[in-house]
């Protein structure tokens, strides 16, 4: 019986202090969701507004912010434009747009990546900077205190960046094969292509050389078979001098050879003057360039012309107009353009083309495009007669009035305002 009350005591003092701990346990872990809760209600919500930036990544990496669907619930809107530099590498513009509590706070940064990093560490080296570019606005919360800061003394020995034995100069080429086989057609093409670059400050050089070669075999089993080839090589030279914040002179040079286009050789020169309304350091948010070129040209067709020309000195003048606009509500891109032949102003074209991404409200996106051309001065066409085959596999162009293009999207997203998580499973 003794044995049995001792039992019991024992038994109601280990419930006891299982209790106590149990409580103190679960204090320690409210208290620590109360800490975890505030800390997540002053994290920052942003607004991730790029295109091709590795958002995936950029999501699953930085854990102090909420990524949020829409710009209107942002604290930050983080636009991120890119333009490719003379080496080949990527140069991103940040700017962080303070919204809401912060929009008195702006700033922008620039990352420039090199040709030969690769996209892993293209894509840490723009994360580094996202991470740097927000910590300011960060100082007023309470995540601030949990930062710390390091840095890493750079290799003093390594060359420098003004040692360029190259002075400047890029050069790349590609060489690519394709080829498509099934049981009664067959197809293959060979693309070649050369690119010299000069870019500093003052001069823009760009050197081109194309190939391109590509045929198509039609198997039939009660008619002959149906071959159709097109070639064609050009080799394009750009020189452009900087006259200040808004203006700029270039002169394009053009060797050409195309079946399509029934040339067998087009030889010109193009001096071009540009204007910029906006001055040229903010080319990563709004340009607005009108260009007026004059080209003399030699041709030289393969085939006797619907004017019944075999060769022919042309001399035609351009102007265009050329609008390109970044903001938070989204981006315009659209060009404008006017060119005729001297020797008669009948044989002309006129050419418009835009494309327009904005949000309208809150989750509602609309991206419109057009493209529409009036078409007058295709000198080229061949007088010959085309056959069905070259009209249905487009192995000559055809004369036409105008061509024309149009496209609408609308999407809309609705629910959680956040967008942190990323999941790559069964992608």
């Amino acid at each position: 019986m003794k044995s049995i009350i001792m039992n019991d005591e024992l038994l109601h003092k280990v419930t006891l202090l299982t209790g106590i701990v149990v409580f103190f346990t679960c204090i320690d872990q409210l208290a620590a969701q109360d800490r975890v809760s505030e800390m997540e209600y002053d994290m920052l919500n942003v607004y991730l507004d790029c295109s091709g930036c590795y958002e995936d990544y950029l999501r699953s990496e930085i854990k102090f912010i909420n990524f949020v669907r829409n710009p209107s619930d942002a604290d930050i809107h983080l636009l991120i434009t890119d333009v490719g530099t003379a080496s080949g590498g990527e140069e991103y513009t940040l700017k962080f747009i303070g919204k809401n509590k912060l929009q008195t706070e702006t700033d922008t940064l620039l990352y420039a990546s090199a040709k030969s990093d690769t996209d892993d560490e293209e894509r840490a080296g723009l994360l580094r900077h996202i991470k740097l570019g927000l910590l300011p606005y960060l100082k007023s919360t309470s995540l601030f205190n949990h930062f710390d800061l390091s840095f890493s003394l750079p290799d003093m020995e390594s060359p420098q960046k003004d040692r360029d034995g190259w002075n400047n100069w890029v050069f790349e080429t590609d060489v690519e094969f394709d080829y498509d086989g099934e049981e009664r057609e067959k197809s293959y093409e060979i693309e070649w292509d050369f690119d010299a670059t000069h870019v500093t400050p003052e001069w823009k050089i760009d050197l081109q050389l194309d190939y391109d070669i590509e045929k198509e075999k039609f198997i039939f089993d009660d008619k002959k078979d149906i071959i159709s080839t097109s070639i064609s090589k050009s080799f394009t030279g750009f020189a452009a001098k900087s006259l200040g914040e808004h203006w700029s002179a270039g002169l394009t040079s053009r060797l050409a050879s195309s079946s399509y286009n029934n040339v067998h050789l087009e030889a010109g020169a193009s001096p071009t003057l540009e204007y910029n309304i906006f001055p040229y350091r903010e080319y990563n948010r709004r340009e607005l360039r009108i260009q007026y070129r004059i080209t003399p040209s030699l041709q030289e067709y393969r085939d006797t012309t619907i004017f019944n020309k075999t060769k022919e000195r042309l001399l035609e003048q351009e102007l265009e107009a050329i609008l390109e606009i970044t903001e938070t509500w989204g981006q315009v891109d659209a060009s404008l353009q006017g060119s005729h032949y001297m020797h008669d102003v009948t044989k002309n074209r006129l050419e418009f083309d835009t494309s327009v991404e904005f949000r309208v409200y809150r989750g509602l996106s609309v991206d419109l495009g057009f493209e529409y051309s009036l078409i007058n001065d295709q000198l080229s066409l061949s007088k010959q007669d085309l056959t069905e085959e070259e009209i249905i596999l487009r192995q000559r162009a055809l004369a036409t009035d105008y061509s024309m293009s149009a496209t609408i999207g609308v999407s809309y997203t609705f629910g959680s305002i956040y967008n942190n998580i990323v999941n790559p499973r069964m992608d």
